[in-house]
């Protein structure tokens, strides 16, 4: 058949062998070539492909542009003779070389691999036109492309659920593409945050401009949706990895010089150390990460995805590269690089506290009250330093109860030590309300400890005048060092803080 084609007096028909030959070099199969080059011969030799139509068809023959050429024989026929028709006649003279024609069932040419099949194994695609190709090419289609369209060279239709479901059935690969298309919505949503578990792919939807705590249904520990370190309700993200580093020191050096010796806590204190320097190393990975992505990254100025240019132009698109491929979770916007924001970092560098100094935090913190609250542990009021867990909403612990933290709270949990009250009761305290006096320096730190009355509120200096008792005298002392004496509950420090609140605003009015 290719030799009496090649004899043809059409132009399509001529170099046919070289043309079927050159194809075994580009993956296309013989068959199909041929099949082909016999339709370009029969469409021009009925006079379908007549002046430039059949130029262009010897042109996309010669450069080996096989679906260009379907298209164009597809285009070229008339309204009387059907694809199927065409295909048949082929099939005929395949067949018997001969005349004559032989009634044969509807067949159709898939368009991808130019065989034929009947209209049981096809796929036809729910698209305007309604494109049918073989169900083995669009299956392997749908395996290649991580969103795939209709295969036909000008069609646009985006292969839905039920298409994919259709062509691959109920599979892996209907599974991961029902995953990249909820990753593709969620992507085009703002304030999205991922689960810093490895293994889950769950995505929250918070404020950016608010520090949520987000509690993953994988299980995985609260995390903060800013930095998406384990959450920390009592000061910011960029606090935590000083407090971590000073809360290390705390335990490896000062716990021990705090106390004096200590038997019975060495285990305990060997897993709070490990647990708290793996939780360093972990926030310095995310720094660096954070300030990678600073460097090289900027913000889709529609989804605010996180962008790298890895080389060419300016032109972007979330997800993707811009001419396709390389398909990535993002909402497929348009935009130019050098007008989009810069990455800002989720987590700053952080500055360093100052290095813990115990003796001085024995002389600062040994007798402040912290009015309101109680050791989680053993429920008393608490009375010198105070160490607040910033991972829980409500976790104290006073100094006694401190060494048994690793037994009975999570290892990995930072402290934060207070030396001084945050919410005093010193300001504007009745006269006659008996208080002591703490963390005095220097030759007024004999006062420490000591109990007194108030005589007077120096407002302007925010100092009392204090009655000792045995005429000890009348010394004036700032107010950050007094506090009411004989509290034990807070109720009565509320009643103290209420009278003071009183004077306060009575001040206030004859004041004004």
């Amino acid at each position: 058949e290719l030799r009496r084609l090649s004899s043809a007096p059409t132009r399509s028909a001529r170099n046919m062998g070289q043309i079927a030959l050159q194809s075994q070099f580009v993956g296309t199969s013989l068959e199909a070539v041929l099949r082909l080059l016999l339709r370009a011969a029969h469409a021009e030799a009925t006079g379908q492909l007549v002046g430039e139509k059949a130029w262009q068809l010897q042109e996309g023959l010669q450069k080996g542009e096989l679906d260009v050429v379907h298209e164009q024989l597809r285009l070229g026929q008339s309204e009387e003779t059907s694809q199927g028709d065409v295909v048949g006649d082929v099939g005929v003279r395949l067949a018997g070389h001969t005349g004559e024609q032989i009634a044969m069932p509807k067949q159709v040419e898939c368009p991808i691999c130019f065989d034929v099949f009947g209209t049981g194994d096809t796929f036809r695609v729910p698209c305007e036109e309604q494109h049918e190709f073989c169900r083995n090419c669009v299956r392997q289609h749908i395996e290649a492309v991580a969103f795939p369209r209709c295969p036909h060279i000008r069609c646009k239709y985006e292969l839905t659920e039920d298409d994919v479901r259709r062509a691959c059935g109920e599979g892996p690969r209907l599974h991961e593409f029902q995953e990249m298309v909820l990753r593709r919505a969620l992507a085009q949503v703002h304030g999205q945050v991922a689960c810093p578990n490895p293994s889950c792919g769950n995505v929250v939807i918070c404020d950016p401009e608010r520090r949520t705590r987000v509690a993953c249904a994988c299980g995985h520990p609260p995390f903060c949706s800013q930095c998406r370190q384990p959450f920390h309700y009592h000061v910011e993200c960029e606090a935590v990895q000083p407090l971590r580093t000073q809360w290390l020191q705390w335990i490896r050096e000062c716990r021990q010089q705090y106390h004096g010796a200590l038997e019975g806590f060495e285990v305990a204190t060997a897993t709070h150390q490990e647990a708290i320097r793996e939780a360093i190393d972990r926030h310095k990975e995310l720094e660096a990460d954070e300030e990678w992505k600073a460097q090289h990254c900027r913000l889709c100025p529609k989804c605010c995805k996180a962008i790298e240019r890895t080389e060419g132009c300016d032109s972007m698109v979330c997800g993707q590269n811009y001419h396709g491929g390389n398909k990535q979770p993002g909402c497929g916007n348009k935009f130019t690089w050098s007008q989009a924001v810069k990455y800002r970092p989720r987590v700053d560098k952080n500055k360093d506290l100052p290095a813990l100094d115990v003796e001085g935090s024995k002389l600062r913190g040994a007798m402040v009250r912290h009015f309101f609250v109680s050791c989680s542990i053993c429920q008393k009021s608490l009375s010198g330093p105070r160490f607040r867990c910033v991972h829980c909403e409500g976790f104290d612990c006073c100094i006694q109860c401190e060494p048994h933290l690793g037994e009975q709270h999570p290892a990995s949990h930072v402290f934060q030590l207070i030396f001084d009250p945050l919410d005093p009761i010193n300001k504007d305290l009745p006269v006659g309300t008996e208080v002591e006096c703490f963390g005095l320096k220097d030759a007024a730190a004999v006062l420490n400890g000591v109990a007194a009355k108030i005589l007077r509120y120096l407002p302007e200096m925010n100092m009392y005048d204090l009655d000792l008792p045995f005429g000890g005298g009348q010394p004036i002392v700032p107010a950050s060092n007094v506090q009411p004496l004989n509290v034990s509950t807070s109720e009565e420090a509320q009643e103290i803080l209420e009278k003071a609140l009183g004077q306060q605003e009575a001040r206030g009015f004859h004041a004004g």
